[in-house]
């Protein structure tokens, strides 16, 4: 029995989340085969032998920031071409990261390799000329949002299929608990009973930098304004907040947690979010929540000038007006204490959202005669190219 050689290639944390599930679901199909790749902690739970460690080399955010990190990107792109050359996998499966990956794949179709794309660029929204790299350097794509299969087959790309979102499979995880909220909040001395507001600030270095002096400007207007409230800031695996934490556990009833954001999501009553997957893991577990981001001078001039869309949340694309967004000088700490507040106490304001947010998670998840997992549809695809 020959031994197939797959090549996963992930960049961001949460992709390499998304591959590590692929990975896992392709094991049990194949268990005989060979996993190489780019990727982080979850690739190499997987039993992914990283060739790349995507954390260190991978993770970047905002246009300048890309210029600064041209280096090590450069450095890790050689390597992956290098690997597709010597190697020859029979498969390469891209997922997210879309400036690197979308080189990767014109290597590796140079190279007569077989590819397939998981969370392809979201060329709707802005870029359409990857469209027709995504056209000449693929095989195969999986889609994770419903609107998006109808946009690439009417520009005859048959092979872009929808095989759900990843977090449809983990909703059941995502539902408030109010044992799991009394164990997270008592671990950090705070009130089961009192309302709880959770902040996300970002799990990149740069993403802290620009947030987290809002962040406690905000949440020193909010705790004067509301002396019931307790807050608890994330700390992402990926970033440490200790030259932060004095700073903001000195504001009265606020705590820095490293728990898993799963469960600070399920144990909080409104959240304030940084841009990304956090706004999905929201909507899964039904918080209210608001999205807020800043980004350099330039990426806001080149985003204003490419983008098409008029909302940036993901689940405002999904089911527009759910989440207020706070962008740019809009993310200041008069309206983002506003806003938490009307979150925490607005019980109208609250119920709307949730309601939007059921719908939003009903769009995300496939026809239910399909009891497959988003992952196990990808390992599909990834057969159907093997064989």
């Amino acid at each position: 029995m020959s031994t197939p050689h797959i090549t996963i290639c992930a960049g961001e944390l949460s992709g390499d989340e998304h591959a590590a599930e692929v990975a896992l679901a392709l094991r049990e199909q194949i268990p005989h085969a060979k996993f190489t790749g780019m990727g982080g902690r979850h690739l190499r739970r997987a039993g992914v032998e990283t060739l790349v460690d995507s954390e260190k080399d991978g993770s970047v955010m905002g246009f300048g920031d890309v210029l600064r990190a041209l280096p090590r990107i450069r450095r890790s792109l050689s390597l992956m071409q290098e690997h597709l050359r010597q190697s020859g996998p029979d498969l390469l499966i891209l997922v997210d990261y879309p400036d690197f990956n979308l080189r990767l794949a014109k290597t590796a179709k140079q190279l007569g390799l077989r590819v397939l794309y998981y969370i392809p660029p979201s060329v709707w929204a802005w870029r359409p000329k990857r469209l027709e790299l995504l056209r000449k350097y693929t095989d195969s794509i999986a889609l994770i949002y419903p609107f998006e299969e109808s946009f690439y087959a009417g520009r005859g790309m048959a092979a872009a299929k929808f095989v759900g979102h990843p977090l449809v499979d983990r909703a059941a995880h995502y539902r408030p608990d109010p044992k799991l909220r009394s164990e997270v909040l008592q671990a950090l001395n705070f009130a089961p009973e009192l309302p709880t507001l959770l902040i996300m600030p970002g799990s990149r270095d740069k993403e802290l930098q620009r947030h987290l002096p809002i962040v406690i400007a905000t949440l020193s207007l909010l705790q004067a304004r509301c002396a019931n409230i307790q807050v608890i800031v994330s700390e992402a695996p990926t970033v440490s907040l200790s030259k932060w934490r004095s700073e903001l556990e000195a504001i009265p009833r606020v705590r820095v947690a490293s728990r898993p954001s799963v469960d600070l999501l399920r144990a909080c009553d409104a959240g304030l979010l940084k841009s990304g997957t956090s706004n999905l893991q929201a909507a899964f577990a039904g918080l209210p929540s608001a999205m807020f981001f800043r980004t350099s001078w330039l990426s806001e001039l080149i985003v204003r000038k490419l983008v098409k869309v008029r909302e940036f949340s993901i689940v405002n694309l999904i089911r527009p007006a759910t989440f207020k967004e706070y962008l740019q000088a809009a993310a200041n700490p008069a309206e983002l204490a506003a806003e938490c507040q009307a979150l925490l106490f607005d019980q109208g304001y609250r119920a709307k959202i949730q309601a939007h947010l059921v719908e939003v998670v009903e769009r995300l998840s496939p026809p239910q005669k399909d009891t497959r997992k988003a992952a196990q549809r990808v390992a599909a695809l990834a057969q159907a190219l093997l064989s």
